[in-house]
């Protein structure tokens, strides 16, 4: 729906719980809004359409319309 995009060095994804855990270089890009965070680890849940992504340094950009 947003065209979201996350890539990471290491990603796992629980397709039962809907869930996703990234680890390493953790980027996540997506269209409406535009935003784009970055940063060492992240976890969603893609049911909920929600992506946390902490540890160390997180940096966020939000494109406004």
């Amino acid at each position: 729906r947003n065209q979201a995009r996350m890539t990471a060095n290491q990603l796992t994804w629980n397709v039962d719980q809907q869930t996703v855990f990234a680890e390493g270089n953790v980027n996540y890009r997506q269209i409406n809004p535009t935003v784009s965070v970055s940063g060492p680890q992240a976890e969603g849940r893609l049911t909920n359409q929600t992506i946390v992504v902490e540890g160390g340094r997180v940096k966020t950009e939000i494109v406004p319309n």
